[in-house]
């Protein structure tokens, strides 16, 4: 399947303003998702402008989001008419909301996603129940399923992000590359969303 995820931006566009990495949740999925054949690319925002008509050519659309950059999703999300999953912080924090906009949420770990994906193009999505972290909607309510963690042995492909190799004057002396070196936090900040999503 053709699979495009976007990481929408969070400021205003009119600033022209870009970042030198996208976040490395949206690398991660669509690397697990091409490791199952699927034709995969993130579009991350804060690296280069989106193109909705090549959005709009693919048979499934992700959107990762934060709570800074929900109302932008949601704007890409209604003027996509293709099935949007929804994924990040925000999402995981508020499905309800993101399932007014979208088909799908994947909550927590996106891992869930590639059975998904793999339902989606086989036509079996009459019993979802069985696909960790995804909330969606039946007969009119929503369905929450079980919430997991799994860890994955996987080395992100940033090769999948449009224009992120393309060097321009900003990026031409500095292409970072993102690691994780762990997960979760032991901490327990009353600010931070990392505790709610994985509980």
């Amino acid at each position: 399947m053709n699979i495009k995820i976007i990481e929408p931006c969070s400021f205003d566009k009119r600033y022209e303003f870009r970042s030198l990495t996208p976040n490395l949740g949206p690398i991660t999925i669509a690397s697990l998702l091409k490791a199952e054949g699927h034709d995969c690319q993130v579009i991350s925002e804060y690296v280069t402008k989106m193109n909705l008509a090549e959005v709009k050519e693919a048979d499934v659309v992700g959107i990762s989001i934060t709570t800074y950059n929900a109302n932008r999703g949601f704007e890409i999300a209604r003027r996509v008419d293709k099935p949007v999953v929804f994924g990040g912080f925000h999402a995981s924090l508020m499905p309800e909301e993101c399932l007014q906009y979208g088909d799908y949420v994947i909550r927590g770990d996106g891992y869930p996603v590639v059975q998904l994906v793999r339902a989606l193009e086989t036509g079996k999505t009459k019993d979802l129940s069985r696909i960790p972290n995804l909330v969606y909607k039946k007969d009119g309510r929503i369905v929450c399923n079980q919430q997991t963690s799994q860890i994955i042995d996987i080395v992100p492909d940033f090769g999948l992000v449009k224009d992120y190799y393309r060097l321009s004057l900003n990026r031409l002396t500095r292409i970072p590359l993102l690691v994780n070196g762990s997960r979760g936090c032991h901490f327990d900040c009353t600010f931070c969303a990392i505790k709610e999503v994985y509980k």
